[in-house]
């Protein structure tokens, strides 16, 4: 944009400010803030303050697991990454802000699917078909409701695997502020790192910081 560099920091410390940008305290790059996601209508008012309200736990959960944490809404059949608190580790999940993944394949979307009316769900998924039509994952509609039934039981849903190649994850779902669950949060890492038996000791945790973020209990 040539603008000088002087220009650019001040514009850059607004920005910062108003929490349309976040920086990292390590590397000091900059990422987009929640009310970027706001202003670009990614999420409701509701899923903006779970955003705003979130990120101190996320930072948190990050620290403590060593592994990356999202924040995620649905969006048709797809999920919508909204927040993220990303691992230090030089290998981790690293996946960008706004990025969709169909949320059959995902612990995030699971989880979000999860808490659907069946009325909801019939809309998304066609009641009078076998299969989840996708190339690549078969899926049996009836089995795959009965899971969603059993993990909306336990709170909580994994991927092994699923959505990408070498990435485990788990996710719970974020109460609003109208009862609703319209988030989930997600812990991912390595397949290599992130092994069945750290889910097993994350699983706790992940479930504690989502009543956390919650505005009401599930």
């Amino acid at each position: 944009m040539d603008l000088g560099i002087s220009t650019t920091y001040r514009l850059l410390g607004t920005l910062r400010y108003k929490n349309y940008i976040e920086q990292n305290p390590l590397n000091l790059k900059y990422k987009l803030g929640y009310e970027f996601l706001n202003k670009a209508f990614l999420v409701s008012n509701d899923e903006a303050n779970i955003v705003k309200k979130s990120m101190p736990y996320l930072e948190k959960l990050r620290d403590f697991t060593k592994e990356s944490i999202s924040l995620a809404v649905l969006n048709g059949r797809d999920i919508v990454y909204i927040a993220k608190a990303d691992s230090y580790e030089v290998l981790r999940t690293n996946i960008e802000i706004g990025k969709k993944f169909p949320a059959y394949k995902t612990a995030l979307g699971k989880i979000l699917l999860a808490y659907l009316s069946p009325e909801q769900f019939n809309r998304l998924f066609d009641k009078d078909k076998l299969l989840i039509s996708d190339p690549c994952f078969n899926l049996n509609i009836s089995e795959f409701k009965q899971y969603l039934e059993k993990a909306k039981e336990e709170g909580i849903t994994f991927d092994d695997e699923e959505a990408t190649p070498g990435i485990r994850c788990i996710a719970a779902p974020i109460v609003d502020a109208t009862g609703e669950v319209s988030t989930a949060i997600s812990i991912s890492g390595p397949t290599i790192r992130f092994t069945l038996e750290k889910i097993d000791l994350c699983k706790r945790e992940l479930v504690k910081v989502a009543k956390g973020i919650s505005f009401k209990s599930v």
